[in-house]
């Protein structure tokens, strides 16, 4: 059995180191701004979110699991196994 699940506002919680803001920086007419969480058009945001999901899922991966970027698949062989690996992830997220 398997199950989908999409982490798509996930990046948007990923945050910047404050020494790292800097090198976020951009100039608008209102002024210049740095971010503080993670935006996706970065160069490594992908690879940093990917990280940041192997720290996070640790034990998981590969064993109930599957995290590519922002996507995650969870796996079972039985639907009774299966709820409990899903409430297990989501108590996680």
């Amino acid at each position: 059995m398997f199950s989908l699940l999409d982490g798509y506002y996930g990046y948007s919680e990923v945050l910047v180191l404050e020494p790292n803001r800097l090198k976020s920086t951009f100039r608008m007419k209102w002024g210049t701004f740095t971010f503080r969480r993670i935006p996706f058009a970065l160069v490594n945001v992908s690879a940093t979110f990917q990280c940041a999901m192997e720290i996070e899922f640790h034990g998981m991966i590969s064993q109930i699991m599957v995290a590519y970027i922002n996507n995650f698949t969870i796996f079972s062989k039985k639907i009774s196994n299966h709820l409990h690996h899903l409430n297990h992830i989501l108590e996680r997220c």
